[in-house]
């Protein structure tokens, strides 16, 4: 199964957030969705830090190559953070692919 991971590990005490934002592409001529844009976060950040750096990579990648001929819409952002009392853990976060759909280029 193809994916996208966002992990974070961590030791005993010390926070561990992982996150994956992503939003689809539509033509600003035909509505059609193009396809879309996913950035992922992996740190020690508490999670609106995290939320934050997400929605700001996701602008940055889309001002710089697809605002002139793209909108950016439905925007999904997913987060997990925790603590482990253990000796290590690990928060992850991950968008499964089942299939694919390949837009036709004419």
């Amino acid at each position: 199964m193809e994916s996208i991971t966002a992990v974070a590990n961590s030791e005993k005490g010390q926070r561990a957030t992982a996150g994956i934002i992503f939003a689809w592409l539509f033509d600003k001529i035909t509505g059609e969705r193009y396809g879309g844009l996913v950035c992922e976060y992996n740190g020690h950040d508490e999670v609106q830090v995290a939320e934050e750096l997400l929605r700001a990579s996701l602008n940055e990648l889309y001002t710089n190559g697809y605002d002139d001929k793209f909108d950016l819409k439905d925007h999904t952002l997913n987060t997990r953070t925790f603590i482990p009392t253990k000796k290590h853990g690990t928060a992850l976060v991950a968008v499964c692919f089942l299939n694919y759909v390949y837009p036709r280029l004419n």
